[in-house]
């Protein structure tokens, strides 16, 4: 026989008190008809333990149960995984309240009026969302360019509406090309610090307030991984959907009145950047202007230290510098390029009645190219002790054609007037074969999702406009006629690559299609000589130039128009999207913004 302890204990769920009668084993020098003397303290302790303990598990269930409710991803019942999988036993304390779950499908049939009040729709009877047959769906690629949203497109909760979200899979893929392929290159967010903020967003559970501009900024980076992934061929439509236009209404959507409010934040300024990023990318220059125009020559900040970002941690102490690693170099040449972009964009484009003069020119011609031969050495890009990765590598050469094609711009106005000097003349051709000649070991990644191909557009169409302007004109007259096989080379060369990228890149396209009268005119020269060798470019006088060189103002050209919302509802099959995309309907026109008028003319690319 054991002796009884008898104590109170009060209930968490009720005020009554319960006698608790426990039967204590004893052994050893204790008879078994003595009775172990309690003090009021200890039994104190035990109760409260006992009370915490029962307490946090309940907590957690609920917890659990939340989760459940919440988010689409989770099976239709109420009750969660670990309070299902448990044994009876190790769940049967204070769970009065909970000992009668019912089905989720039970409580949504309560629940239907509330959620009409609130404006949800019905997502467990949607056949593509519902959780009962997503399972059945096979594998989907990232969302489609010609479809608002995949089939395998889930929701995220925002106040009382649920928004678009990729599924898991979907998502992974997002992130993982944004920091394998855009992220090195257009450096803007920390990896580590994104991956921590994102993992609600990625459960596809539900967003804050003051998540709304970071969800915004996932928006507009998968809209930017969809229209660099896209290796399709460019409808012959110009007012077809651009690749990932319907996250980047979804994102404009989001942050329409913040991004004018004047409370800017490091996430605000991530989601304007990459949001002039998308728009360059879909042929919409004078709106990706429009979206963040920062002077670099208002920035000045100090120059970090060469650290790798991954490495950084609150928990842990600061790295030390990491040169082989670290992004910091090329950010500080790019910082470098920014300033000097922003002088020469003071000196050649800005509004002026005389114009630049040649003293201003060459003065900050000699300045970039002071900078590139005695700055850029100092700055290790490539890694000393270690072979250079892809990273390393294309870092580099973004910096030297980047720089070189700022050159070329900066002489630009004389050249086009096909009234250049020779040391001028010189100096632009052997930029511009440089150029061509480093972007032709690049030819293969055409066909290939990469932000790099942007990069070869825009400058084969810098240097293709250079020598077109040499070509055309009797070289004996500036002692360059040496050079012109090296020139029409160069041309040919640029020419084709130019020709494959228009067909998979709009913004390859533009610039294809603004030189193309320049194109035909050089190739008809070309093709002349090379029949009649005797036939030189006399008879070309600049004067019969002057229609196909009309890039002496920085003006805009007449860009295609947004397409239209209801355009957007309708997928590549002709059928309608799931997804309710009349959340985004009140977004106000973009057309009427930022349509540029008829009669203006120009090079956004340049």
């Amino acid at each position: 026989m054991f002796p009884k302890l008898v104590f109170s204990v009060v209930s968490a769920n009720s005020s009554a008190r319960v006698n608790v009668h426990v039967n204590v084993a004893v052994s050893g020098d204790y008879p078994v008809n003595s009775h172990k003397r309690w003090s009021i303290s200890e039994l104190k302790r035990t109760e409260s333990a006992s009370i915490s303990t029962s307490v946090e598990h309940r907590l957690s269930r609920l917890e659990a149960k939340i989760d459940a409710l919440v988010s689409p991803q989770r099976e239709p019942s109420v009750r969660s995984d670990e309070a299902a999988e448990s044994p009876f036993e190790a769940a049967e304390d204070f769970q009065g309240d909970t000992t009668f779950e019912a089905p989720l499908s039970a409580l949504n049939a309560n629940l239907e009026s509330v959620k009409a009040q609130l404006g949800l729709g019905d997502w467990t009877a949607d056949p593509i969302t519902s959780p009962s047959t997503r399972s059945d769906l096979p594998d989907a690629q990232i969302t489609g360019p010609f479809s608002p949203w995949s089939a395998s497109t889930r929701g995220v909760r925002v106040g009382a509406q649920f928004l678009p979200f990729p599924s898991p899979a979907d998502y992974q893929k997002y992130i993982d090309f944004f920091f394998d392929d855009i992220n090195p290159c257009h450096s803007c967010v920390n990896e580590a610090d994104f991956r921590h903020k994102n993992r609600n967003l990625a459960r596809g559970a539900f967003a804050r307030n003051d998540d709304i501009c970071f969800l915004a900024l996932n928006y507009i980076i998968f809209a930017c991984a969809d229209i660099l992934r896209n290796v399709d061929p460019i409808p012959s439509s110009r007012s077809a959907l651009c690749p990932g236009w319907n996250w980047f209404l979804a994102s404009d959507a989001l942050l329409r009145k913040r991004k004018l409010s004047g409370k800017a934040s490091l996430c605000l300024i991530q989601f304007l950047i990459y949001e002039a990023f998308y728009l360059v990318h879909a042929d919409r220059s004078s709106a990706a202007y429009s979206a963040i125009g920062i002077a670099y020559s208002d920035i000045h900040v100090e120059k970090p230290e060469w650290i790798y970002d991954k490495m950084l941690s609150p928990s842990n102490p600061f790295p030390p510098p990491d040169p082989e690693k670290s992004a910091i170099m090329y950010l500080i040449c790019m910082i470098s390029f920014g300033n000097l972009a922003g002088v020469v964009w003071d000196t050649v484009f800005s509004a002026s009645v005389d114009g630049p003069s040649p003293e201003a020119i060459a003065i900050l011609d000699a300045r970039i190219k002071y900078w590139t031969d005695n700055t850029l050495p100092t700055i290790p890009l490539l890694p000393r002790h270690t072979s250079p990765t892809r990273r390393h590598l294309r870092q580099q050469l973004l910096v030297k054609t980047r720089i070189s094609h700022l050159r070329l711009l900066l002489h630009r106005r004389e050249m086009v007037s096909l009234n250049y000097s020779t040391s001028t003349g010189l100096t632009c051709g052997a930029l511009a074969t440089n150029i061509i000649e480093q972007l032709k070991a690049h030819r293969d990644e055409i066909s290939e999702p990469s932000s790099f191909r942007f990069h070869l557009a825009t400058t084969l169409g810098g240097a293709i406009l250079v020598l077109a302007t040499l070509l055309c004109r009797d070289l004996t007259e500036v002692n360059l006629m040496s050079h012109h096989a090296e020139y029409a080379e160069s041309f040919h060369a640029a020419a084709n690559m130019l020709e494959d990228l228009s067909r998979v890149l709009r913004a390859a396209r533009r610039i294809a299609d603004d030189l193309e009268s320049i194109l035909t005119s050089v190739k008809s020269i070309l093709l002349r000589s090379s029949v009649l060798p005797q036939s030189d470019t006399a008879d070309f006088t600049p004067s019969a130039f002057n229609n196909i060189f009309d890039y002496t103002n920085p003006g805009f050209t007449p860009q295609d128009q947004f397409p239209e919302n209801n355009a957007a509802n309708v997928t590549a099959d002709g059928g309608i999207a799931s997804f309710n995309y009349d959340i985004f309907a009140s977004l106000d026109t973009w057309d009427s913004y930022f349509q540029s008028t008829s009669n203006e003319s120009g090079v956004p690319w340049i």
